[in-house]
């Protein structure tokens, strides 16, 4: 470990410390129970400190062997540094101006999180893909451990974007209501979600990019939460999640598993308010099914 990383894991060890002992402070004030977890994992803000101030990069380039910053051109001189270094950013990804997600390093950064708690730090800082620099907030997801039901959408919309919380639009008070005639709620039974966790601009569909960058931290929610149940809705959702491409009419015709566990497809709140007389009732029979695997 570097002493710029020491430094910081200490100061933040420090940090964790002082936490602890205002909790320990609160429970013997006011005899409650508050669940004092581990020292979490300081990866991800060591590493988002780092690399904001350049700092990580001048360790990276340290610990490079001097054979692999100089090579050869054709006629046997030596590439400089600086070529060395502008092919690099040459190589990256052209599309989204991020570099390719390749590197192991990108996906041990989700399922290193020890919590949801670092979940949510990491999403918050995560610039993997462009999403980072048109977010106004990003949405990691929110619910109860254990859940009941785990609701999976496609992205963030615009009241999402702005207020960093899943399903607060009026698609998500209409899944409220669905949840509700199962007698099913937030803060009890659900935890809810998306795949994508920042808006696209405008909506649009997620790039590859983006889906990839996105579902080391669904697939870490979901082994830390530990929800008895998924729910899938809408047709992008349901097509990255299934590997189908076929259409949400198809998809929800049958019964899944997304990392063991139980899974059903329905249309999206969306999709059934703009049309409802063609969507409430196939929603309903989904339903009815996603109830039979809870209980």
């Amino acid at each position: 470990m570097h002493k710029e990383e020491e430094k910081l894991q200490n100061a933040l060890t420090e940090l964790w410390d002082i936490m602890e002992s205002a909790e320990l402070v609160l429970m013997n004030t006011y005899n409650t129970s508050i669940n004092l977890q581990e020292t979490p994992d300081f990866s991800a803000v060591i590493h988002s400190i780092l690399r904001d101030s350049g700092v990580l990069e001048r360790i990276e380039a340290e610990d490079l062997p001097e054979s692999n910053i100089k090579d050869e051109n054709p006629d046997g001189s030596e590439v400089e540094e600086a070529d060395y270094n502008t092919d690099l950013e040459l190589n990256a990804d052209s599309a989204s101006g991020h570099a390719p997600l390749n590197d192991s390093s990108d996906y041990e950064y989700a399922a290193s999180c020890r919590n949801l708690a670092d979940i949510t730090w990491k999403v918050n800082e995560c610039t993997l893909c462009g999403l980072c620099e048109t977010r106004t907030h990003a949405v990691p997801g929110n619910g109860v451990m254990n859940p009941k039901v785990m609701v999976i959408g496609e992205a963030p919309g615009a009241q999402e974007d702005k207020t960093g919380e899943p399903f607060v639009g009026p698609a998500g008070k209409y899944l409220d209501t669905w949840m509700g005639a199962l007698k099913l709620f937030r803060g009890r039974d659900l935890f809810i979600g998306n795949i994508i966790k920042c808006r696209p601009p405008g909506n649009r569909d997620p790039f590859p990019d983006e889906t990839d960058a996105c579902l080391p931290y669904l697939k870490r929610q979901i082994q830390i939460i530990k929800p008895r149940t998924i729910l899938c809705v809408g047709r992008i959702a349901a097509q990255i999640l299934t590997g189908d491409s076929a259409g949400i009419g198809r998809l929800r015709t049958s019964q899944y598993t997304y990392e063991g566990i139980p899974m059903i497809v329905t249309y999206h709140p969306s999709a059934v308010l703009r049309n409802p007389e063609e969507y409430r009732k196939p929603v309903w029979e989904d339903l009815q099914k996603l109830l039979k695997l809870i209980y």
